[in-house]
């Protein structure tokens, strides 16, 4: 299933043992909106690609450019960002500060 809007995004109905998917959603959502609002010609997708899996797929101008995931470490949420997606040069970030992730996403277009 995939969503275009994270404004309309709410967060998976999975069962209990997927942990608290809450905090990883509510990551990945407010990233996006972040990334939208500071990347023209951006677009984000949530892909709930398999039960207690879930990603946001970036593209610009219709072409993917990096996908985005956000995990519970403990007690600390880490963001991962692959990008530029499916090139030679695609290298795999993780930051804790969207502010971070958005330099990346800059830096790589």
């Amino acid at each position: 299933m995939v969503h275009s809007d994270p404004n309309t995004w709410t967060a998976p109905n999975w069962h209990k043992d997927w942990k608290d998917i809450t905090s990883e959603f509510d990551a990945m959502k407010v990233f996006s909106i972040a990334i939208l609002k500071s990347i023209d010609k951006t677009t984000v997708e949530l892909d709930l690609f398999e039960e207690g899996y879930m990603k946001v797929d970036v593209s610009r101008a219709g072409e993917k450019y990096a996908e985005l995931y956000a995990n519970t470490r403990e007690t600390e949420l880490e963001y991962v960002l692959y990008v530029p997606f499916g090139k030679v040069e695609e290298g795999e970030y993780h930051f804790r500060d969207i502010s971070k992730g958005i330099e990346i996403l800059h830096r790589c277009l």
